[in-house]
C-alpha cells in the first residue's frame, strides 16, 4: 500500500514514451564502517571517578536525527603524539529487515583504526570505461552539452560511466566523503582541510594516503592484505555474470608528519563470505490507445512478467587481527557464526604492552547468541536468513585471569524481526505489518492510468514493529543502568499534523546508578509554535514504478491487439533516493529536551526545508536511425530519478538554542547565522535510461530519458552568533540582561581568521585574529625568485614552507587580540607567536627540511593597547654574494615580541623535545625511555649536552635453505632487519651456494632485493645471481641508504628435476654498517626496560631492580662535576638505603662501578641540576615519581589497571580507591 498518510504520487503518468532500465543494482558492503612549547603532558595520574553516573547521564544525542550516540570504550593504544582508540558503537535508529550483523553483533560496529569504502555508481571509476578510467569517460561527459543517443545507449548499457563513485572514509575520528573527478583528483564533499592521494585511477599509487591538518598520515595500502573485494550477480544468473570490484580499503599504517611509523595494522582474510539481498520487479501491460480510438485505454489482463532481483554476493572480508605501536599491541580473536555463511564473530580482544608482553586487559565478547526470527523455520529458511548475531555482554579479564562484568546489554525481545527474505518491510526497509506474500508495492486506483487498484504490498510503517530487536538497556561494571525508550519517527507538513515514519528515535533516557540517584531526559520532536505538529521532515517521497513503453512487442502471433501499449512496472523498493547522503531519512527542525527537574532546552536546526538540495535538469530525447527527432525538458522529480545536488552539510546545524527554567521562563538564548561558502569544485554527472520501440537498435526508433546534476565541493560558515542572558528579576523573564554578539570571518577556503565580539551597552568590541602557516607562505612558495640553495634561507620561513608542503595547517602560528572602542582604530592588547624550525632527523646534519617543529614561543602584552603592531609576514629581501643580487625570504615579526620559551633540541627521529628553555635561559632537559615514548627523567637547570660516536656494527642474514622450487617473500620473521639511525653507505656481501652434490637440469638463479619496511623501495637494491659452472656465487656492492628499517626479499628458481642429491640454495648476506652512540651529561635508569632488571615485590621504583652484584656506570666525556645517586640494599626486603657521591669528569672515558646485592634508581646529573624521575606500566599508567630530593611517590593499580593505592616514600598508604563491581560472572 502507498504511504497513505503522506501526499505523494508514486507512479508517473506520461503520454510520451518513458523507459525503465532494469540493470545492475550496484551495492556497497558497509565497513563493519603546547604549553611551554614542548608539547609535554602531565605525568600525575588523575583520580578515578567514583561513580559512572555523570558519564552515562551525558550520553550524547544527535537531536537532529533523534539517534543516541552509544559508544563503549575498550582500549587506547598510545603512540607518539596520539593514540589508536578501540571501541564499540551502536547505531540506535532501528534494525532493517535485511540488515546483517557485524562481527560484533546486530547494530554494533567495531571502531579499530579506519577504512575507505565506496559505492560504485555505474562502472568502477578505475575501469577502462570508468569515470576516470583510461578511456576518459568523465571527460567525454563534459565535452557535450546535449548528449547523443549513442552516448546515452552506452551509459545505459554500462559500456561507459557517467557518474563518479562515492567514497567514504573514517579513520581515528576523521571522517568524510569524496569522489574522483575525471582526471582522478579527489574532491571532498563538503570541502574539509585534509589531503587525499588516491590508490586508483590515473593518479593512483600503491596506497590511499589521507593527511590531516596536523600532518599525520594515514595509509590504506592497495593490496590483497588490506583491500576488500565484492562480487555480485543476480540470483538466477550463471557464474559468468559475476561482477567484481574493490569495495573497501583498510588502514594499514599511521605515520607522523616526519613520516615516522607510529602504528601498524594487520587483518585476517575470509575469502568468500556469502549472503543475499532480496528485491523483485513486475510489469503489467496496458493498451493506451487503439487505432481509431486513442482515448480508450484497455487493460491487457496478463502480467508481462514477474522477476526476482535477488542478488548473490561474495566478499573477501577483512577482520582486524592486530594493531601494533612501540608501546604495545592489541590482538583480536574470532570464532564461527551461524547467521553469515563463512562469516566470523569477534570473540575476544587482548591488549599487551611491548615490555615483556605484559597483559594489560582482555575482553570477552559474549555474542554466541542470536535474535531468532519469527517464523524461524519453513521452506527455504536457513540459519543465515533466520538468525542475527546478538551481543549480550562484555566481560573484562584481569592480568591475573579474574573475570568481571564490563557491560551487559538488553534488547526489545517482545517483537522479533521476520526472516531476512521477508516481504514485511516499509518504505525505508523497517519491519511492518504487510500481509501480502509480495514486497512489490500496491497501486491505489487514483494512481493508476486506468483507475484500477493493483494488488500489492502494504508499505505503511508500523510504530511498534519498527522497534524490533533494538537495544534498550546497558548495565555497567558498577551495576548502574541506562535505559533507552524509543518512538517511531514522525513527520508533518502544511497539509497534515504528524504521520508515522519508519525507524526509531530516542524518546527517553533513564539513568539509574542503583544508589538512589535517578536521572531522566525526555525528548520531544515538535514545533515550538505548533505543538500538535511534528518537526520532522523526510528526505524524499518514495516512488515504486513508472509507466513506460515495453522494450518489444506485447505479444506475438494471432490474437494480438493492434495499437501501442504502456507497461506498468513496479518494484519492491523505492526507485528514487529517499535517504540523504549520510544515510538518514528524516531530520527534525526543533527538539525539546525535558529534564527531571522540569527545566527545558529547545534546539532548532537547519533542515531539508531551509536548506534543500538542488534539483537536477531532466530531458526526454527521441531518435530514429541515430538522428535526433525530439527533445524536451521533463519534470525533475520523475524518471530517470537523477540524483540531486546535495546540500547535506548545510542541514542539522543549530540555528537556535534556548534554555528555560522549571517555570518555563527563559534563562538564555543563542542564535546562529550561517552563509553558504563558495563552491570549491563542481563535477558534472549524468544518469540515463533508454529503450527502442521496434526494429534493430542500431537503426530503429529510440527514446531516452537522462538527467544532469552537479556534485559540489562547498562549505557553509557560521558568520554570527547572538547570545542573550535574561534578567531573572523580570516578571516575564523576556528582557535580555546581556546580549553578546560574535561575528566570524574566514580565509579561503575554510580557516577561521577573525572573531569580533560585542556586548549590548558596552562600546567596546573584542577582536581576535588568527594567522595560519599557509597564509604566510601562500604567494611566496611559488615565487620564481624563491632561493632553493640549501642553507641560504631564513630557517623559520623554510619551516613554514615545510609545514605547507606537509599539510601542517590546522593550528594558527599567530594570535592577536584587539580592543576597539566605537569607530576608533582597534588597539592591539596582546599577541602570541609560535616560530617553527626545521630540526634535523640526523643530529650530525646541520640542516634538514624533513621536520618542522615548534621552536620558540613569543608573547606581547600592552594593557592600554597599541595601534602600530603589524601582523607577522614573510618578507622578501635581497642580499649580495659573489657579486650577485639574490633574493632571501625572512620571517618578519614585531620586535616587541618577548621570548617566553623555546625548544632547543628534539629527539633525532621522534618529534619529542630533549631540552626546553625559558625566557631567562633556564633550561630543562628530558630523558625518554620505554622505546622512546615516555619521559623517564626531567632535569631542571641542566643544559643537555651530547657527544656523538660512530660505532661499527654488522648484521648477518642467514636464509633458511630455499626449497627446490620458485619462491619469494621476506626473510623469516626470526631473522633480523637492518635498522639505520642515520643516512650512510652500506656494503653488502651476498653469497649464494648450491647445496648437496647434485645439480639440477636447469641452472638455478637467485634474485635478492632490499626494501624499506615502510613499503617503499627507497634506496633499495636488486641483484640477480645466475649459476654457471660454479656452485657458489658471491657479489659485493655498496648502496647509499636513508634512515629507516630494511628487509631482505628473495626469489629462487632452483629446480631439482628428479635429482635428489641437489638440496637447494643457501643465501648468506653480511652487511657491516655504523650506529650512533651518544654520551649525554645526564643519565637515569630504574632498570624497567633492560634485561638487567629483575621483577621484585620491593623494588624502590617501578617493578624491577638490579641484582647482578655490580653495576658499571659510564661517566660523561663532557668535563665537569656530577652527582651520582642510587638506592641499594642487601636483603630481599624494603630496607633501601640512599647513596650519593660527587665525581669529576676530565673529559676522557671514565666509569664508576656500584657494588651491592640490590641496586635501583641510578641517577647522574651536573651539580646544580634538579632531577625528577618516573617509572610506568606502559598502557596502564605512572607507577612512581621521585622528586629531586629522592622522595618517591608510588602508584599501584589493581588487576584491571585501575588506580588502587598511592603510597609515600616510606610505603604508607596516602590514598586508597575502592571500586564497587557487579558480582563477577563465573
Amino acid at each position: 500500500m502507498i504511504l497513505k498518510t503522506l501526499p505523494n504520487i508514486f507512479f508517473l503518468k506520461r503520454k510520451k514514451a518513458l523507459i525503465l532500465l532494469i540493470g545492475i543494482f550496484h551495492l556497497v558492503i558497509s565497513a563493519y564502517s603546547q604549553d611551554s612549547g614542548a608539547g609535554l603532558t602531565s605525568y600525575t595520574p588523575p583520580s578515578p571517578n567514583a561513580s559512572a553516573l555523570a558519564k552515562y547521564a551525558n550520553i550524547p544525542i544527535s537531536l537532529y536525527t533523534g539517534t543516541p550516540q552509544i559508544d563503549i570504550p575498550l582500549a587506547d593504544l598510545s603512540f607518539q603524539g596520539g593514540k589508536v582508540p578501540v571501541s564499540l558503537s551502536y547505531h540506535a535508529s532501528g534494525v532493517k529487515v535485511q540488515d546483517i550483523a557485524s562481527s560484533c553483533g546486530l547494530g554494533w560496529s567495531l571502531n579499530s583504526g579506519g577504512v575507505i569504502t565506496r559505492i560504485v555508481r555505474g562502472l568502477p571509476d578505475e575501469d577502462e570505461n570508468g569515470y576516470c578510467g583510461a578511456n576518459k569517460a568523465g571527460e567525454k561527459l563534459t565535452q557535450q552539452s546535449t548528449p547523443s543517443i549513442d552516448y546515452l545507449i552506452k551509459v545505459t548499457r554500462e559500456d561507459l560511466d557517467a557518474e563518479p563513485d562515492l567514497f567514504y572514509f573514517n579513520v581515528m575520528g576523521l571522517s568524510g566523503r569524496f569522489i574522483l573527478d575525471a582526471a582522478g583528483n579527489p574532491v571532498l564533499l563538503p570541502y574539509q582541510d585534509v589531503l587525499i592521494k588516491p590508490a586508483i585511477g590515473p593518479l593512483g599509487g600503491v596506497s590511499w594516503v589521507i593527511t590531516d591538518n596536523k600532518g599525520y598520515i594515514y595509509v590504506f595500502k592497495d593490496n590483497d592484505s588490506f583491500r576488500e573485494k565484492t562480487s555480485a550477480k543476480l540470483e538466477d544468473e550463471n557464474d559468468t555474470k559475476w561482477k567484481s570490484f574493490t569495495s573497501s580499503w583498510y588502514l594499514s599504517e599511521v605515520r607522523s608528519p616526519s613520516n615516522q611509523l607510529l602504528a601498524n595494522f594487520a587483518y585476517e582474510t575470509v575469502n568468500e563470505i556469502k549472503y543475499k539481498t532480496y528485491a523483485s520487479i513486475s510489469a503489467l501491460g496496458i493498451r493506451f490507445y487503439q487505432l481509431g480510438a486513442p482515448d480508450d485505454p484497455i487493460l491487457i489482463n496478463t502480467d508481462l512478467y514477474f522477476r526476482s532481483l535477488n542478488r548473490d554476493l561474495k566478499v573477501s572480508a577483512k577482520y582486524i587481527s592486530k594493531i601494533q605501536t612501540s608501546l604495545g599491541e592489541i590482538s583480536f580473536n574470532y570464532d564461527t557464526r551461524l547467521d553469515l555463511i563463512n562469516g566470523k564473530r569477534l570473540s575476544s580482544m587482548t591488549l599487551v604492552n611491548t615490555f615483556g608482553k605484559q597483559l594489560i586487559q582482555r575482553y570477552i565478547f559474549n555474542n554466541n547468541d542470536y535474535f531468532i526470527s519469527d517464523p524461524a523455520s519453513g521452506d527455504g529458511l536457513t540459519d543465515d536468513i533466520t538468525h542475527r548475531l546478538r551481543l549480550t555482554s562484555i566481560e573484562r579479564v584481569s592480568s591475573t585471569g579474574k573475570k568481571s562484568l564490563y557491560y551487559q546489554f538488553g534488547y526489545n525481545l517482545n517483537i522479533s524481526l521476520p526472516p531476512r527474505n521477508s516481504s514485511k518491510y516499509d518504505h525505508w526497509g523497517y519491519f511492518n505489518n504487510n500481509q501480502k506474500a509480495t514486497a512489490i508495492a500496491e497501486v491505489p486506483a487514483d494512481k493508476d492510468i486506468d483507475g484500477t487498484y493493483r494488488v500489492g504490498a502494504n508499505k505503511d510503517p508500523d510504530s511498534e514493529r519498527t522497534k524490533a530487536d533494538i537495544l534498550t538497556s546497558i548495565i555497567n561494571s558498577t551495576g548502574g543502568e541506562t535505559k533507552f525508550i524509543y518512538q517511531a519517527h514522525d513527520c508533518s507538513d502544511d497539509a497534515f499534523d504528524s504521520k508515522t515514519v519508519g525507524g526509531c528515535r530516542i524518546w527517553k533516557v533513564i539513568v539509574d546508578d542503583k544508589n538512589g540517584h535517578l536521572i531522566t531526559k525526555e525528548y520531544k520532536y515538535i514545533k515550538e509554535e505548533a505543538p500538535t505538529k511534528s518537526s520532522g521532515r523526510i528526505f524524499g517521497l518514495p516512488e515504486y514504478g513508472i509507466i513506460t513503453y515495453p522494450p518489444g512487442p506485447l505479444c506475438g502471433g494471432a490474437g494480438c491487439a493492434d495499437g501501442n501499449y504502456y507497461s506498468l512496472i513496479r518494484y519492491s523498493s523505492s526507485v528514487n533516493n529517499i535517504f540523504d547522503i549520510d544515510g538518514s531519512h528524516i531530520g527534525y527542525s526543533t527538539v525539546i529536551t525535558q529534564h527531571s527537574n522540569g527545566s527545558q532546552e529547545i534546539t532548532k536546526f537547519t533542515d531539508i526545508n531551509s536548506n534543500p538540495d538542488a534539483l537536477p535538469a531532466q530531458f526526454d530525447i527521441g531518435a530514429f536511425n541515430g538522428e535526433q527527432t525530439s527533445f524536451w525538458e521533463v519534470p525533475s522529480t520523475g524518471a530517470p530519478f537523477t540524483s540531486r545536488t546535495s546540500r547535506s552539510w548545510e542541514r542539522g546545524l543549530v540555528k537556535e538554542y534556548k534554555v528555560l527554567n522549571a517555570n518555563n521562563k527563559p534563562l538564555s538564548t543563542k542564535r546562529n547565522y550561517y552563509t553558504a561558502g563558495g563552491i570549491i569544485r563542481s563535477i558534472q554527472a549524468l544518469k540515463a535510461t533508454t529503450t527502442y520501440i521496434n526494429g534493430d537498435p542500431k537503426v530503429g526508433y529510440w527514446y531516452a530519458l537522462y538527467g544532469k546534476y552537479q556534485i559540489e565541493s562547498a562549505m557553509i560558515f557560521l558568520i554570527k552568533s547572538e547570545e542573550e542572558t535574561y534578567d531573572q528579576k523580570s516578571i516575564s523573564n523576556t528582557i535580555p540582561k546581556i546580549l553578546t554578539t560574535t561575528n566570524y570571518e574566514y580565509t579561503f577556503p575554510n580557516k577561521l581568521s577573525k572573531t569580533t565580539t560585542s556586548i549590548l551597552g558596552n562600546p567596546k568590541k573584542y577582536i581576535t585574529q588568527l594567522i595560519y602557516p599557509e597564509i604566510l607562505v601562500d604567494g611566496n612558495f611559488l615565487d620564481p625568485d624563491m632561493d632553493v640553495v640549501r642553507g641560504l634561507k631564513d630557517i623559520p620561513t623554510l619551516a613554514l614552507v615545510n609545514m605547507y608542503t606537509k599539510h601542517i595547517t590546522g593550528e594558527p602560528v599567530e594570535k592577536i587580540t584587539y580592543v576597539q572602542e566605537g569607530a576608533n582604530t582597534p588597539l592591539v592588547t596582546s599577541a602570541e607567536l609560535t616560530v617553527f624550525g626545521n630540526f634535523p632527523a640526523d643530529p650530525n646534519d646541520v640542516f634538514d627540511e624533513t621536520r618542522a617543529l615548534p621552536a620558540k614561543k613569543y608573547v606581547f602584552t600592552a594593557p592600554n593597547g597599541v595601534t602600530d603592531f603589524p601582523l607577522t609576514k614573510v618578507k622578501k629581501t635581497t642580499y649580495q654574494t659573489g657579486g650577485l643580487n639574490l633574493v632571501k625570504y625572512i620571517l618578519d615579526f614585531d620586535s616587541r615580541y618577548k621570548l617566553v620559551s623555546s625548544v632547543d633540541k628534539y629527539k633525532p627521529i621522534k618529534d619529542d623535545p630533549l631540552q626546553v628553555s625559558t625566557k631567562d635561559n633556564y633550561k630543562t632537559s628530558y630523558i625518554w625511555g620505554y622505546n622512546d615514548n615516555l619521559v623517564i627523567a626531567q632535569v631542571a637547570n641542566a643544559s643537555l649536552t651530547q657527544t656523538r660516536q660512530i660505532v661499527n656494527a654488522s648484521q648477518n642474514f642467514f636464509l633458511a635453505q630455499l626449497a627446490n622450487d620458485t619462491q619469494s617473500g621476506a626473510l623469516p620473521v626470526a631473522q633480523p632487519t637492518l635498522k639505520l639511525d642515520y643516512a650512510q653507505s652500506v656494503t653488502f656481501t651476498v653469497t649464494a651456494e648450491m647445496l648437496g652434490s647434485g645439480s639440477p637440469a636447469i641452472a638455478p638463479y637467485v634474485e635478492v632485493s632490499l626494501k624499506n619496511m615502510d613499503g617503499s623501495s627507497n634506496g633499495g637494491f636488486f641483484r640477480s645471481f645466475q649459476f654457471s659452472g660454479t656452485r657458489q656465487q658471491q657479489q659485493q656492492f655498496t648502496v647509499s641508504l636513508p634512515i629507516g628499517e630494511y628487509q631482505i626479499y628473495y626469489k629462487s628458481n632452483a629446480i631439482p628435476n628428479g635429482n635428489t642429491d641437489f638440496q637447494g640454495v643457501m643465501l648468506t648476506i653480511t652487511a657491516p654498517y655504523q650506529i650512533e652512540k651518544y654520551n649525554y651529561n645526564v643519565f637515569h635508569t630504574s632498570f624497567e626496560e633492560t634485561t638487567e632488571g629483575q621483577e621484585e615485590a620491593f623494588a624502590k621504583t617501578g617493578r624491577k631492580s638490579y641484582r647482578a652484584g655490580s653495576y658499571k656506570l659510564n661517566i660523561p666525556t663532557i668535563a665537569g662535576q656530577y652527582i651520582i645517586s642510587w638506592w641499594e640494599k642487601t636483603t630481599n626486603d624494603n630496607n633501601w638505603i640512599y647513596k650519593e657521591e660527587i665525581v669529576t669528569s676530565n673529559g676522557s672515558d671514565m666509569s664508576r662501578t656500584i657494588s651491592a646485592p640490590y641496586i635501583d634508581e641510578v641517577r647522574l646529573y651536573p651539580i646544580g641540576a634538579l632531577m625528577t624521575t618516573y617509572t610506568y606500566d606502559p598502557l596502564i599508567g605512572l607507577t612512581s615519581q621521585t622528586d629531586p630530593n629522592s622522595i618517591t611517590t608510588t602508584y599501584l593499580y589493581d588487576a584491571f589497571g585501575r588506580l588502587e593505592y598511592v603510597k609515600d616514600s616510606n610505603g604508607n598508604i596516602i590514598k586508597n580507591y575502592v571500586y564497587k563491581l557487579v558480582t563477577d560472572p563465573e
